[in-house]
């Protein structure tokens, strides 16, 4: 059960420490090559705090089995840790390039080829149509929501005005409810050649 003045582990002990370490290889990023160095590290945990273990608080082994759950505990959110606080910084698209250059299929292409300024734009939030291209889909947007039903005609009207949560309470209906009618309002402003709707 216990250990001679506390200078070995137990068994039972060892088997905790064992199935503790191999219950964390494929979990957390630990492969097989990390099993015996956690067993290790656990251990040596072990044995770092034996000496200050107290037996009218707990048995040894309880003592034990809370140290090496402890550790556990403390090995995974260093892990975790690793993985969220990685090194920041510029990571250029264009540091990969393979070694061989002359299989065009394997070359890496830069951001710019792949993601237009417009796009870019776009996805920030910052695209400015030019006066033509502005006419044109105002034109389009005001004939589409003309021959719209008069059931997502309203609908319209309350999302070019406030987002959907402020109109589903407007209505008072659910949001799940008002972002359905949305769908709809989108699937028909599609039908007539408008894909773009905030």
């Amino acid at each position: 059960m216990g250990a001679s003045e506390y200078g070995e582990i137990s068994p039972s002990s060892m088997r905790l420490i064992r199935r503790k370490a191999y219950s964390l290889i494929g979990k957390h990023g630990f492969r097989e090559d990390d099993r015996e160095d956690l067993v290790h590290d656990l251990i040596l945990y072990v044995l770092q705090a034996l000496p200050h273990y107290d037996p009218s608080r707990a048995s040894l082994d309880t003592y034990i089995a809370r140290i090496v759950e402890s550790k556990v505990a403390t090995i995974v959110k260093a892990k975790r840790a690793k993985k969220r606080y990685a090194p920041k910084g510029v990571v250029s698209f264009d540091d990969d390039e393979p070694e061989n250059t002359d299989d065009r299929t394997d070359t890496c292409r830069s951001l710019a080829e792949t993601y237009s300024s417009d796009d870019w734009k776009r996805a920030i939030g910052t695209f400015v149509r030019s006066v033509q291209d502005q006419a044109d889909l105002d034109s389009d947007v005001r004939n589409a929501l003309a021959d719209l039903s008069a059931r997502l005609r309203p609908i319209a009207d309350l999302l070019s005005e406030m987002d959907v949560t402020a109109a589903a309470k407007h209505l008072g209906v659910p949001r799940t409810t008002f972002d359905y009618w949305r769908r709809l309002l989108r699937r028909e402003l599609a039908k007539r050649g408008l894909k773009e709707m905030p």
